[in-house]
């Protein structure tokens, strides 16, 4: 996975983007009808870990991912669960245990 952007988590009825601080223009945004996957992992970031969403769209190699300390992550959250059925207390535990593993887990596929 790539490294982590600093920034926000921007949803609306269309897409989610990341807008990189001290900037307007997002580092990525993905349309939700493009969205093909939804997954969840954490980044081991040494003393701690880091949960995190990814978003691949139709034909990409990668997915464009947010984290949980990011602002808006819990407006992220809602989004996902109203437009996909994600709840976070369905999938949180798979990712989150054991701690210091990636612990990738598929939540959505279209």
């Amino acid at each position: 996975m790539p490294i982590l952007v600093t920034g926000s988590i921007v949803v609306d009825d269309e897409a989610v983007s990341l807008i990189r601080h001290g900037s307007d223009a997002p580092a990525w945004r993905v349309r939700w009808a493009d969205v093909t996957e939804i997954a969840a992992w954490k980044l081991d970031v040494w003393a701690f870990d880091v949960l995190c969403i990814g978003f691949r769209p139709a034909g990409a190699d990668e997915y464009f991912y947010c984290a949980e300390d990011q602002l808006g992550w819990d407006v992220l959250l809602e989004e996902l669960d109203r437009l996909f059925g994600l709840k976070l207390e369905d999938w949180w535990r798979a990712v989150v245990f054991p701690a210091f593993q990636e612990n990738f887990t598929l939540l959505w596929r279209r």
